[in-house]
Parts: structure tokens; C-alpha cells; sequence
């Protein structure tokens, strides 16, 4: 790996880890033989190599610091409620994951540096959060510091595959060790994506990661990260839209470095008309391992940088944050993040004006450090939008549609807002009022209430910025 990155490798997917907790070690005929990795001295019930950063998650930090332009992309692992039938009785340890499904991410996968996928089912048609079904198998964090593992989820369940018995010969697989290389496959579609409108310049491994996690799909109970889904399902749509945008449109994709002492700021426009949202992701030093234990606090960020935004009546944003604690809990953003390595802000209602995105720091940094951040909801464009090329839910000429339902349209990656029109009136010829009549819309979908039965309606959608 060491040549390989040295050489210029950009991305790898890794489908392995090391054992932890309960594991088949073989089978006698069609029976697993089941043992336990665990150290029994350190806890009986639970193996403490879950959430812990050891060695092996230094060791793959250091691979990542020292090679800023590669990307190491790790399956998850699929220990949430593995073992053996007679696990938890007498003497035996339980499940993994025991008894809430966390804490059960291990070794490799906790690197701050690398991203770590989880499996869900396929999702054909997004409209929300609950279109996202976990798998029952994939591990949730948190990492024993806190910090939110995984990173993002892809489809890991039913995933049709090649196998190594012949050339031509496929099957059906579920895991996590299908949704990493499905993940990584589409960031290396998204790295030459970005080089082709680039003079082919790579992103850095970091600002990769970053556009992962800022476009990804909402998952799971609450807004914002959670230890089960992480930032959400990777999108590869909306991902390229923001290369593109950033290419053709506005500066919404940038890299930079902070020094000791100083802080990186930048004023941007907003409109008012849809949410603001900014995340930043930097490749740290790596931490230092504390003796094996269940659970230790002890923070593995080194270089603490700090994100936060500011609006006109000085009101101050911070980034989500986590409770390990209590890891069901939704996340929140009232202070700042003390221990990941990935920040993000997200102001829903927003209003027109100039906000300050701030970068700075907390303590001493050990070196100059290096940082991505990714843009969405300013309103700073050059050119004015295309039109939205389709209707994605519900269909033209769609019939049965249900009386509430969700407006879904192709995204306009140069929009700001769109301004929807809704009504029986019209014709389909000129512009629909009775229902909504320019109401704008922050997002590519919306949802209507109250419709009549046996009724007709037209859609109209303007994509507009400034």
C-alpha cells in the first residue's frame, strides 16, 4: 500500500478487517464453529476492540496523512448482532452490539482519515428519510471518543455481483463488503469527473470525503448525522452536480491550509430562499492508542479546527455534534466539535444577506493544516439556471396519484430556489395558479396537500438564482 500510494493511487476499497467480538472460526460440516474475540480480563460481556482506536486505525492514518491525494474507503463490517445462538447465557458474552445495536465498528474502519460505509437496501426512489432501510447486519459506532462512525451508507443488501470461479460467472451478495466498493467505485467515477473539468488535478483525498458526506442523502429518525447512518446515502447525482457547479457557476468546492494562530474566513452571499449548509473534512495527524480498555474518553484528534458561521444579526452557527452517551439521540449544533475531523453547519431558514464561514482552531496546531470545505445555498452565480429537465415523482400523465402527494423534479445544479406552481387551472398551456402560485422552494420537492379526487392537476417549476 505504501508503493502504491507513494505512486500516486488516489482511491482503494478494503472489504476486510480483523476480528472482533463473536466470529466463525470454521465450520464442522454446515456448522459454524463460533469463538470470541474479546479479552474477558478487560470485560466479560463486550469486546473492547469495539470503538477503540488501536494500531491498526493509526497505522491506516498515517498511510492517509502521509499521502493527502488517496482515499481509503472501508466496509464497515457487519458484527450488529452477530453470534451464536447461546450467546448471553451462562458464561457467554452476547451478541455484538449488545443490547442497542452500537458500539460495534472496529479496528481500520474507526480511522479519522478513512471513509467508512455502512450497508442499506437499494433505494430506487428517494423521497425522504424513511426510503432508506438499514440492513441488520451493518455495524453502528460511535467510536469510543465520540467520534461519528460511519461515514455514509451505500447499498449493501442484494447486491448482484462478480465472484472469482470464472470469468463470467455472478452472484447475490449482502454486506457492507458490498456497499465499500460500491461507494468507492463511485468516487473514482466522481475523481475523474473533477480531473476532466480540471486540467487533471486530483481533489485532495479530504475534499473527496467532504463532497461524500455534504451531498449525501438524509437518512435515519433526526436531521443531521447519526451512528447508524452516518452522514447519510451517498449521491452520486448530486455529488457530480457540485463539481460541476463549482466548475461552471461558483467557487462552492475549495481547498486551503491553516496555520498556527490563524483563522480562514470568507463572506458569501445568501438569498434567503434555501437552507445553507457547509462542511469541512481535513486528513489529521494521527492519534495515539491509550492502553486496551472498554470505552476510554481519550479524544484522537490532534489538530482541532473549528467551524462556524455567522450571519448579519451576529447570530452564530456551530456544527453538529453527537452524544456517545446516549447514542440514540439526535444530533446537535450548539457548541463546538471537539473530536471529529469532519464539521458541518446547516442553517435551514436562512435570510438574505452576507454570512461568515469562519475556520479556526482550538489549542496549538502541531503543523500547518491542510483543509476541504464544500459550499451549498450561497447565491453567487454567474449564469442564470437551465430548466428542470423532468419530473421524477409523480410522472406526466401519472394517474391514481395519491391526494397528498410528494412533488419530486430532476435538481438544477445552478439553482438557488425553485418557484413551484400548482393548479387545475391552466390547461397545461399557461401557468397554474389556483393551488400555489410562485410559492418558492428551497429544495427539488415539496409536498402537496389537500388535492381533490377525480381531478386534473398541472405542475409548473422555475429553477432561479440570483
Amino acid at each position: 500500500v505504501y508503493k502504491r500510494q507513494a505512486a500516486g493511487m488516489e482511491i482503494s476499497n478494503h472489504s476486510y478487517s480483523t476480528a472482533a467480538g463473536w466470529y466463525i472460526w470454521g465450520y464442522i460440516g454446515q456448522t459454524p464453529i463460533w469463538r470470541w474475540a474479546g479479552d474477558s480480563d478487560i470485560d466479560p460481556d463486550e469486546d473492547y476492540q469495539f470503538g477503540f482506536y488501536d494500531i491498526f486505525s493509526q497505522d491506516w492514518d498515517q498511510i492517509a496523512y502521509d499521502a493527502p491525494n488517496y482515499l481509503i474507503v472501508k466496509s464497515a463490517g457487519n458484527d450488529r448482532g452477530q453470534g451464536p445462538s447461546y450467546a448471553g447465557t451462562g458464561s457467554d458474552p452476547p451478541v455484538d452490539g449488545h443490547p442497542d445495536g452500537f458500539d460495534c465498528i472496529a479496528h481500520q474502519a474507526l480511522g479519522k482519515n478513512v471513509l467508512t460505509v455502512g450497508a442499506v437496501s437499494e433505494v430506487l426512489n428517494y423521497t425522504g428519510p424513511a426510503s432508506v432501510a438499514m440492513s441488520d447486519f451493518s455495524s453502528w459506532g460511535p467510536v469510543d471518543d465520540g467520534r461519528i462512525k460511519p461515514d455514509v451508507v451505500a447499498k449493501g443488501v442484494n447486491v448482484y455481483s462478480c465472484v472469482g470461479t470464472g470469468n463470467s460467472d455472478y452472484d447475490t451478495y449482502g454486506g457492507t463488503s458490498m456497499a465499500s466498493p460500491n461507494t468507492a467505485g463511485t468516487l473514482a467515477l466522481l475523481q475523474k469527473y473533477y480531473q476532466d473539468l480540471n486540467s487533471g488535478t486530483p481533489m485532495r483525498a479530504a475534499t473527496l470525503k467532504a463532497l461524500a458526506i455534504h451531498t449525501a442523502d438524509e437518512c435515519g429518525s433526526f436531521d443531521g448525522p447519526d451512528y447508524r447512518f452516518g452522514w447519510g446515502l451517498m449521491n452520486a447525482e448530486r455529488a457530480a452536480y457540485k463539481i460541476q457547479e463549482d466548475d461552471t457557476e461558483q467557487n462552492v468546492i475549495d481547498e486551503s491550509t491553516l496555520s498556527n494562530g490563524s483563522a480562514w474566513t470568507r463572506d458569501v452571499t445568501v438569498s434567503g430562499n434555501s437552507p445553507l449548509r457547509i462542511t469541512i473534512v481535513w486528513t489529521d495527524i494521527p492519534g495515539t492508542p491509550v492502553l486496551a480498555s472498554l470505552d476510554p474518553p481519550d479524544i484522537m484528534l490532534v489538530n482541532d479546527l473549528d467551524l462556524s458561521v455567522s450571519d448579519g444579526a451576529k447570530s452564530t452557527y456551530y456544527p453538529y455534534s453527537l452524544d456517545k452517551d446516549n447514542p440514540s439521540n439526535a444530533a446537535t449544533a450548539t457548541s463546538k466539535n471537539n473530536v471529529d475531523n469532519v464539521e458541518m453547519v446547516y442553517i435551514e431558514n436562512t435570510t438574505a444577506g452576507i454570512y461568515t464561514i469562519t475556520v479556526n482552531h482550538v489549542g496549538t496546531l502541531s503543523s500547518p493544516q491542510a483543509f476541504s470545505i464544500i459550499i451549498s445555498g450561497i447565491n453567487e452565480y454567474t449564469t442564470p439556471p437551465a430548466c428542470a429537465s423532468s419530473f421524477t415523482s409523480p410522472g406526466d400523465a401519472a394517474t391514481d396519484v395519491p391526494l397528498d402527494p410528494t412533488l419530486m423534479w430532476s435538481e438544477v445544479g445552478n439553482a438557488d430556489s425553485y418557484l413551484l406552481h400548482i393548479g387545475s387551472d391552466g390547461g397545461g398551456s399557461t401557468t397554474p395558479t389556483n393551488v400555489l402560485n410562485g410559492c418558492p422552494v428551497g429544495i427539488n420537492s415539496y409536498d402537496v396537500t389537500g388535492l381533490d379526487p377525480n381531478t386534473t392537476y398541472y405542475v409548473q417549476v422555475f429553477p432561479q438564482n440570483n
